[in-house]
């Protein structure tokens, strides 16, 4: 305690002083305020808002899971308005894989290795490691490779939290479904995203789970979809620029 406060409070009578004690403890203890909702709202709607024109340009690491096999890969994504490319390289930086899709033609080419597939941007993802069954299309992955959450939460996120849960200052709203439960974790100095959980419960009997974190932007640098099969998939951006 500062000398001159502590000095002041010596010469009060015996019973204010520990009153007094009593109440700088808790002033000292009270937590930040939370956000303002009204500006936690902003925030949640400015995750959908894409500039028609934006280009970005992303590097980083990726890991996945798959069936037992685990393995591990660097990753290059372009995205732009009506186009979408990412590139998963080895070691030695030899290129293992890639990713191409167009929104005029409506179709994704997946290519591993020598195996190539095509999809239709609204077909359900199928292959384990990005997510299988109905929980995401193909439309949606590269939303989230290039760091966005997936425009068809945002009706869901124009309503109402169901519930707001205050932590130490911070605040999570949540919104449910009868098949997910959606979380966006708010910072408060500043107030910020601080990520963005969504899950899953009616996949399979281990449920799945989509982690989206470390917001820039309105872009998230780390993503993770997780399956109750054990299948994984995850990316940590560590550059991300327009062009």
């Amino acid at each position: 305690m500062p000398r001159v406060l502590r000095n002041r409070m010596d010469t009060l009578p015996g019973r204010f002083r520990g009153w007094g004690l009593a109440a700088l403890l808790l002033f000292s203890c009270t937590p930040p305020p939370a956000p303002r909702m009204d500006g936690a709202r902003s925030l949640v709607h400015q995750l959908f808002a894409v500039p028609p024109s934006e280009r970005t340009l992303a590097w980083g690491e990726a890991s996945l899971s798959a069936n037992g096999e685990t393995y591990a890969c660097g990753i290059e994504v372009r995205a732009a308005a009506d186009t979408f490319a990412a590139n998963f390289y080895g070691p030695l930086g030899i290129r293992i894989g890639s990713i191409r899709a167009s929104t005029s033609s409506g179709r994704v080419s997946l290519r591993f290795r020598d195996d190539t597939d095509q999809f239709d941007l609204s077909q359900p993802v199928s292959i384990p490691p990005f997510g299988s069954s109905e929980l995401l299309t193909f439309g949606e992955l590269l939303q989230v490779l290039a760091g966005r959450v997936p425009s068809e939460y945002e009706d869901l996120l124009a309503k109402p939290a169901d519930s707001i849960i205050s932590n130490h200052g911070a605040i999570t709203l949540l919104w449910k479904t009868d098949s997910l439960k959606f979380h966006v974790l708010m910072e408060n100095h500043p107030v910020a995203i601080a990520g963005v959980d969504v899950h899953f419960s009616d996949y399979g009997s281990g449920g799945a789970q989509l982690g989206m974190s470390s917001f820039k932007d309105g872009r998230a640098r780390k993503i993770q979809i997780r399956q109750g099969d054990g299948n994984y998939f995850s990316i940590t951006f560590s550059r991300v620029k327009r062009y």
